[in-house]
């Protein structure tokens, strides 16, 4: 098998569990960088590891996902309701004043270090009547441009999401030093002080994960 940039493929070591974008090639060692297609991960394998995934395969990992995403959403609109007809009650004092008020979202900034995800979160925004703008940017690059963004969109909350590996031979699974790009951002961030009205949310995963990267 020929491994192209761009090619599905899954990994036959972890039982094909997942499928992978292929975002890099290196001929050197032959090996390959991955990104997850429906999962937050980066990982790197031999290339002898990786097989191609079929559109078969794909629209079943694609409709497993969906589902997953559809009850995700059913869930949320549930504690949606329970928490508006909580706040209705505080605001009309027990629903014994006639006030009238109305809600407003807060505006979202969502920079993604993958403009494939970006694009699959925003749909959901979409669908969830959240105002928001949405900036692809990679990872590396992050903390010299978020802060720039901020203070020119001044967003109520800022959502920073990328992938990020686990790096065995850095450290521990509690080390944040041992993160492809946690630690990276975090440290960056800090001094790129990104402060004020936005709310720093950190969407890359901080628990261990089954495929790990081996740099």
């Amino acid at each position: 098998m020929t491994v192209q940039v761009g090619d599905l493929v899954a990994r036959p070591s972890y039982h094909c569990d997942l499928p992978f974008r292929v975002v890099a090639i290196h001929d050197e060692t032959k090996s390959a960088e991955l990104n997850g297609h429906d999962v937050r991960l980066y990982a790197d394998a031999p290339l002898d590891d990786l097989v191609p995934v079929t559109e078969d395969e794909r629209e079943q990992y694609e409709k497993m996902t969906s589902s997953k995403e559809d009850e995700s959403y059913k869930l949320f609109r549930q504690d949606y309701k329970q928490m508006k007809m909580k706040h209705r009650y505080t605001v009309t004092n027990g629903y014994r004043d006639q006030t009238s008020y109305f809600e407003m979202p807060g505006r979202v900034l969502h920079i993604d270090g993958d403009p494939y995800y970006l694009k699959k979160c925003l749909a959901f925004y979409k669908k969830l009547h959240v105002p928001v703008i949405g900036k692809y940017i990679p990872e590396s690059e992050m903390p010299d441009l978020a802060p720039r963004l901020v203070a020119q969109i001044r967003p109520d909350i800022l959502v920073l999401t990328g992938h990020d590996a686990f790096m065995k031979n850095k450290g521990t699974t509690s080390d944040l030093k041992a993160y492809r790009n946690s630690s990276f951002l975090f440290e960056r961030s800090k001094r790129s002080a990104i402060i004020g009205r936005a709310l720093i949310k950190w969407l890359f995963s901080p628990e261990p994960v089954n495929h790990i990267s081996n740099i």
